[in-house]
This record gives C-alpha cells, sequence and structure tokens, in this order.
C-alpha cells in the first residue's frame, strides 16, 4: 500500500491550488502521487524539499512556482486517435457538413482545445490528409492548445517513442507521416507545421477565437463549478461553432457528444454540462 509523508493540511493546500488554476481535481486518496510529482517539481526549481515548496507557494500564488506544481499535477493520458468514436464522427458526420456549408468560402478553422502531447490533434491531420485531401486548398487554420507549456513543447517537437506510435497509430500512418530518428519516430515537418501549438488555460482568459469557428474538440473531465469558469472566461465572445466534438469524461462514464448546428461556444459548454449528454447526437 502506498504512504505519504505529506500531512493532509499540506495535501488539502496543493488539492485545492491545482483546482482553483486549472478545474484538475485530485482525489483524496492521491497523496502518494501528489507527493512524488511535487519530488519532481523540487528537482526542477533546485529547492531543498518539498516543505520548502509549500513554504513559498503562497507568496506568489499565481507564479511560476505554482505554474510547475499545476503542470506537474496534470495526467496527459491520450493515445493517436483516442476513444476512436471522436473520430469517426469527424470523419462521417462533422467535416462533411461543415465542408459542405463552407464551400463557398473554402476555410475552416479548427481548436482542438486539450492537446497534451499532440497525439490528438496529429489524428485529426492526418485524418483529414487521408479523408478530406481537397482541404489542402482550403484556408485551413488549426489550432491546438493545452494549459501545459511543457506539453506544447512536446507537441511542437513532435517526436515519439515506439510504445507511444504503438498506441492507436496504424502501421501505414507511421511509415506515410512519420521519420525515424533513432529510437524516436517523429512527425514529418510538413505536419507539424500545420498545426499551431499554444498554451490556453480554460478557465483563465482565452486567446482570439476567430468567428465561426468550425470544430471545438475538447476532453472534458471538469466539475460543474469549472465549467462555470469557463464559461465566465468566454461570456462576452461573439464566436460561434458550426460543430463541435466534446468527449466528457466524468467519474462514472465518458460520452462523446455531437453539436451540429451554428451555435455559440456557450452553447457547447452548456451541453457538456448536461447530464442528458450520452451517446453519439445530433442537434440540427
Amino acid at each position: 500500500m502506498s504512504t505519504t509523508t505529506l500531512n493532509e493540511t499540506d495535501c488539502e493546500f496543493i488539492r485545492d491550488l491545482v483546482l482553483k488554476q486549472s478545474a484538475i481535481v485530485l482525489g483524496a486518496g492521491k497523496g502518494y502521487l501528489v507527493e512524488m510529482r511535487l519530488n519532481q517539481v523540487v528537482r526542477q526549481v533546485a529547492l531543498s524539499g518539498i516543505e520548502k515548496l509549500i513554504q513559498n507557494l503562497p507568496k506568489n500564488p499565481n507564479g511560476d512556482l505554482s505554474r510547475h506544481v499545476v503542470e506537474a499535477m496534470t495526467t496527459n493520458e491520450t493515445s493517436f486517435s483516442r476513444d476512436v468514436k471522436p473520430f469517426e464522427a469527424l470523419r462521417t458526420i462533422v467535416l462533411p457538413d461543415v465542408m459542405e456549408n463552407r464551400k463557398i468560402e473554402r476555410s475552416l478553422n479548427m481548436w482542438c482545445a486539450a492537446s497534451s502531447s499532440g497525439q490528438e490533434p496529429y489524428s485529426t491531420m492526418m485524418l483529414i490528409r487521408e479523408h478530406f485531401p481537397t482541404l489542402n486548398d482550403w484556408d485551413l487554420k488549426f489550432v491546438a492548445s493545452d494549459l501545459s507549456t511543457e506539453m506544447i513543447e512536446y507537441c511542437k517537437n513532435g517526436s515519439y517513442a515506439q510504445h507511444e506510435v504503438n498506441r492507436g497509430l496504424p502501421a501505414l500512418f507511421l511509415v506515410k507521416y512519420f521519420q525515424r530518428k533513432g529510437s524516436q519516430w517523429r512527425i514529418k515537418e510538413d505536419m507539424r507545421s500545420a498545426i499551431d501549438f499554444i498554451t490556453v488555460n480554460l478557465i483563465g482568459p482565452w486567446p482570439a477565437i476567430p468567428h465561426s469557428t468550425s470544430c471545438f474538440s475538447e476532453m472534458f473531465s471538469f466539475t460543474s463549478t469549472s465549467l462555470s469558469k469557463s464559461k465566465s472566461s468566454i461570456r462576452s465572445t461573439d464566436s460561434s461553432v458550426r460543430a463541435a466534438i466534446c468527449s466528457s469524461a466524468g467519474p462514472k462514464r465518458r460520452s462523446t457528444s455531437i453539436i451540429h448546428s451554428n451555435a455559440s461556444i456557450m452553447h457547447v459548454l452548456d451541453v457538456i454540462d448536461s447530464e442528458t449528454s450520452k451517446g453519439i447526437w445530433r442537434c440540427e
């Protein structure tokens, strides 16, 4: 059984800090995991120990030290074509509809709002190259964001170990879209340059979102309070989405919903927040 030397007061302080700044919920029984990751931060910032780290955090709760702690607590669980259904929906429903409705403008704005280490946005780009080659002639803007600056650098580099490409990536795509670099596989430069990777905290200020963003893709594991913060961050925006794929990861289920209309991003978050959001569905 795993144990921790952190007392409950320190654990609660860290849990509260991470929840407020990232919406990540650390379970009460995760003290050993918190301690392990705090030790990583201690080494990273060259402090004498966890006790010193916790003493320093309240001095600047929004500073770099807090950012290091929050980023250390992110799970970054992902894989190529993760959960399959969102990518099937993108291929069979969302992109065909968006392309039909924007065939005159011939422009498409896409946003993957939780890119983690990059497998999901790169999977989306491979899907586009394979099934929608005509989009190469469109004005295509693809933004992918994540809370973690470390993960964004990982995405930009686009280099993956063998065990990472073994998860969900067809062998044909590995040969077609990657280059072998020693023990790593690096996605080709034309794929890397096709996506703009940026750091965004979804419960903090949002960047400028292009009007009529056509696809909003996100893996949400937020509490209702956290979703309210995200809504507050974008309440004044007039951006809209033609379609959205939202995979909701809750304590009891993972569901995928498709919002298929000229919807406000606020409506997207309302749907995620709804207890009736189950399975794959369409809203005309």
